[in-house]
């Protein structure tokens, strides 16, 4: 059994939670998850791109879909800074979808914890 805290942690603590504002982007990600779903979340990130790392979290989005040790994958050709891929591979389905919703969550509220440490440690 796959341990996914674990999981989206590893990620999250990849993402340069030091980016000015990151933990603002996690925040309205992690609004627009729940309030919209996982391919408007995306949307929104690759929108906003670079301005204030967002698309360091949807790179980190990206490998975390991509690790070995997840139970469901992105196809190798697939990734999650293309919207279409997204609503292919992950809201098809309803169980992948809740699964993704779910780890994409616990991630975004990493990256928010570890900006808010590093913003403490400055």
């Amino acid at each position: 059994m796959v341990n996914l805290d674990y999981l989206a942690a590893k990620y999250a603590g990849e993402v340069d939670t030091g980016i000015e504002r990151i933990e603002n982007s996690a925040t309205s990600a992690l609004n627009i998850l729940h309030e919209q779903g996982i391919y408007a979340m995306v949307l929104w990130l690759r929108e906003k791109g670079a301005k204030n790392g967002e698309d360091k979290i949807l790179e980190g989005l990206d490998h975390l879909f991509h690790d070995p040790m997840m139970p469901f994958r992105f196809n190798r050709e697939k990734h999650m800074n293309k919207p279409a891929d997204v609503r292919d591979q992950l809201t098809m389905n309803l169980k992948t979808m809740f699964f993704a919703k779910n780890l994409i969550e616990l991630y975004l509220i990493y990256i928010r914890h570890l900006a808010k440490a590093e913003i403490k440690e400055a």
